[in-house]
């Protein structure tokens, strides 16, 4: 029992044959094997594998994973000590602290000393045992998630990606190339197409490849949640580059949000794939409004599934940024059926200021208040309910935000947009330059601002 568990990994395949609920009595068998073998190197590895993937599965759905994780990380030292040049124990290790650091980085906390960890220990596992394919696909994923982390913390990712890729690509070069490597593969373009978009560079191109590939992976493998993930994530990506160029999104999130679905299906307590869905929809939602389309019954299935992700095993995660996206999306509702939206924007702000508080999404938490203080703004001129100091405040924020994120143009041509709202011929002035910039560092904006850069260039 303890070996089958284990084996999930080495054969490339754990997220295929994952079962859906953690499972205590693996623990125990694993824990007999040692006390019936506690000489055994292969059983200390056997043991430490099965461990570690138990706490990824309790991982996946939410659970503290440190149990299991921390006899991981005692068996693999335990077998380095003993033997200091064995691969599958410096692999062991390696996975260990990869998972340590997600833990670590979705709690809250820095969690990239962790990954660099993880990432040396693979490459020191690939110089001892050269070729073992998924201990190179591991190597690639964890430079994958470094890049991930450089990127949603100011930097360029540029150089992990570019390792990760050619890993990648040699390895599906090969006729006996595991799965798990093609859907690492689609999922590293599908983050590379996200940043770059998110940039202002040409993507397309690797979206739709990161499609193919993912697509193909589940028609080999229909029953890997992983391969499907990947892409659910990918049409989630692809439908994000149509938001940004203000085409609409829903066919394609439409597509995300049924792959995502059957994960659920075939998983309840996976609580990744209940966050993610929400993603799609709300860029089908948000553009349906934007063009004057009413969403009333997409919203009640919006706080459904909400509630039901709250709801369910009591989990209460990246909650904050998913009320401040609903309750904006409730206003803008109110507003179409010509209605008051104060109250479902004063929850949009009490929720966004604790989204912003965290590092867990806070790339999109700036994203979510920007697109939020335009909307607002522009409903209180409207409405002749204008709150200088409201404003004052929104309009430093986001300036401050555009120091912490200077590759973002969307943050500099919503405050360009924001800006506008003031009548003064300097405020124009200002407006009107952010707004060049932004459409000048990202042209994919252009559809989404032009008309208010022209509009604004009009008047005298």
């Amino acid at each position: 029992r303890c070996a089958t568990h284990a084996k999930l990994t080495q054969a490339g395949e754990y997220h295929q044959t994952i079962k859906l609920q953690a499972d205590v009595s693996v623990i125990e068998a694993c824990d007999n094997l040692l006390l019936s073998q506690p000489s055994s190197l292969n059983s200390m590895i056997l043991a430490g594998q099965a461990y570690l993937n138990t706490a990824n599965q309790m991982l996946s759905h939410g659970d503290n994973p440190m149990i299991p994780l921390d006899k991981s990380f005692s068996l693999a030292d335990l077998v380095l000590e003993r033997a200091p040049h064995n691969p599958h124990a410096t692999q062991l290790k390696g996975s260990a602290l990869l998972s340590k650091s997600t833990w670590t980085y979705e709690r809250g906390s820095d969690g990239k000393a962790l990954l660099l960890q993880s990432i040396h220990a693979f490459e020191r596992a690939a110089n001892q045992a050269s070729g073992d394919p998924v201990l190179m696909t591991e190597l690639a994923t964890a430079l994958q998630t470094a890049a991930n982390i450089e990127f949603i913390n100011g930097g360029d990712g540029g150089e992990a990606f570019t390792k990760s890729n050619i890993i990648l690509k040699q390895l599906i070069e090969q006729p006996d190339a595991p799965l798990f490597a093609w859907v690492q593969y689609a999922d590293g373009l599908s983050w590379q197409a996200y940043y770059r978009f998110s940039r202002g560079r040409d993507a397309e191109d690797l979206i739709v490849r990161a499609i193919n590939i993912a697509k193909w992976s589940v028609q080999k493998a229909p029953q890997n949640k992983h391969a499907l993930k990947i892409l659910a994530m990918a049409e989630y990506t692809y439908a994000e580059l149509h938001y940004v160029k203000d085409e609409d999104p829903t066919m394609i999130s439409t597509e995300a949000d049924s792959h995502y679905q059957q994960i659920i299906d075939q998983d309840p307590d996976n609580y990744l794939a209940r966050i993610n869905q929400l993603g799609p929809m709300s860029l089908a939602i948000d553009y349906a409004l934007e063009h004057k389309h009413s969403q009333q019954f997409e919203l009640s299935l919006m706080h459904q599934r909400i509630l039901e992700l709250e709801q369910h095993r009591d989990k209460k995660y990246h909650a904050d940024l998913i009320w401040a996206d609903y309750w904006r999306y409730v206003a803008k509702q109110t507003l179409l059926e010509n209605k008051d939206p104060s109250k479902q924007l004063a929850l949009t702000r009490k929720y966004l200021d604790t989204a912003l508080k965290g590092k867990i999404d806070r790339y999109e938490a700036v994203q979510s208040f920007a697109y939020n203080a335009v909307f607002e703004h522009q409903w209180r001129q409207y409405t002749k309910q204008w709150d200088a100091a409201l404003y004052k405040q929104d309009t430093t924020h986001l300036s401050e935000f555009i120091k912490e994120y200077p590759d973002l143009p969307l943050l500099r041509a919503l405050r360009g947009q924001l800006t506008l709202l003031t009548p003064s011929s300097q405020a124009q002035h200002s407006g009107i330059n952010d707004l060049k910039a932004a459409l000048e560092a990202n042209p994919l904006l252009r559809s989404r601002f032009r008309n208010v850069l022209a509009q604004a260039m009009a008047i005298p």
